[in-house]
C-alpha cells in the first residue's frame, strides 16, 4: 500500500512538471460532459485517444498528461489501461525522465500484462539501464 502511494506521488509530481512545460491548449485538457463537471467513460476514452494522437506525432511531453489523466481515472481492468501505461512510460523516457519511465515500465512488467507489452517494456528498460 505504501509503495503504491509513493509510486502515485512520484508520477503525479512528474506530470505536474510536464504540465508546466506542456504546450497543449489548456482548454483541450479540460474534458467534461454536457453538464460541465462530471467525467464520463467516453470522455475518459477521449483522453486516451488524444494522448495516442500526440504520441503518434512524437509530441511526447504533450501526450503525457492525457495518458496520466486516463490512468488516474480508470482501473487496471480497463481495456486500454496497459497500453496507456506503456505509452506513458515511453513518453516519460522520450521526455528525458528516464527514472520515471523505469518506474512506470517496471511496475507494468510486474503486473504481467499481455506478452507484447512485456516484451516491448523489457526492451525499453534495457535501453534505459
Amino acid at each position: 500500500m505504501k509503495n503504491n502511494i509513493y509510486f502515485s506521488l512520484i508520477i503525479f509530481c512528474i506530470v505536474i512538471c510536464l504540465l508546466d512545460h506542456c504546450e497543449a491548449n489548456q482548454q483541450d485538457l479540460k474534458i467534461h460532459d454536457n453538464i460541465g463537471s462530471e467525467i464520463t467513460n467516453s470522455n475518459i476514452e477521449i483522453s486516451f485517444t488524444r494522448g495516442y494522437e500526440l504520441f503518434e506525432k512524437r509530441h511526447y511531453k504533450e501526450a503525457s498528461p492525457y495518458f496520466y489523466r486516463y490512468l488516474s481515472q480508470t482501473s487496471p481492468d480497463d481495456a486500454n489501461y496497459e497500453w496507456a501505461t506503456f505509452f506513458f512510460g515511453i513518453c516519460l523516457k522520450k521526455s528525458g525522465l528516464s527514472h520515471a519511465a523505469v518506474e512506470v515500465l517496471a511496475h507494468l512488467v510486474i503486473r504481467k500484462p499481455n506478452p507484447k507489452i512485456v516484451s516491448y517494456s523489457l526492451d525499453l528498460l534495457e535501453e534505459v539501464t
